[in-house]
């Protein structure tokens, strides 16, 4: 099994796992990006769709806040995740989705933005978005201050 394998079960099993809770929770947000019109990498044909049907499930599911954004750039992106980490904060549930390229480099996952430009291994911190980001804002939604 690969590692984009992995990946997609593990979001698949968070995404059901994030479904199935009870409809009690009182405050539900969700951030959801699909990047498909790479600049710097091989464009991806589903993930802008892929996206837009999770967002439609997340909204059909009962979350308040859902956030679709697509093709984002770095700046973008984090702009985004800043945006979404305010969103969250006292929410009971919190969730983001990500379509699109990503990259593992010395042990730590990178979401790619669109505009990136990947030339060595040095530059993913700068030109990626670390996947702890990411777990930052949404593992203690209610923590964020």
């Amino acid at each position: 099994m690969t590692a984009v394998s992995r990946w997609r079960i593990g979001l698949a099993a968070l995404v059901w796992l994030t479904l199935a809770l009870p409809g009690h929770a009182e405050k539900r947000v969700a951030l959801v990006i699909g990047n498909s019109a790479y600049k710097n990498a091989a464009q991806l044909a589903n993930p802008v769709n892929d996206a837009g049907a999770i967002a439609k499930l997340l909204e059909k599911s009962g979350f308040e806040v859902v956030m679709p954004r697509n093709n984002l750039g770095n700046l973008e992106f984090k702009r985004a995740l800043r945006e979404f980490t305010i969103s969250a904060r006292g929410a009971d549930i919190a969730v983001m989705y990500f379509a699109g390229h990503g990259i593992e480099v010395k042990g730590t996952n990178y979401l790619v933005p669109i505009d990136a430009r990947l030339a060595s291994d040095y530059d993913a911190e700068d030109e990626a978005v670390s996947l702890n980001r990411v777990i930052d804002a949404v593992e203690r939604p209610s923590a964020c201050a």
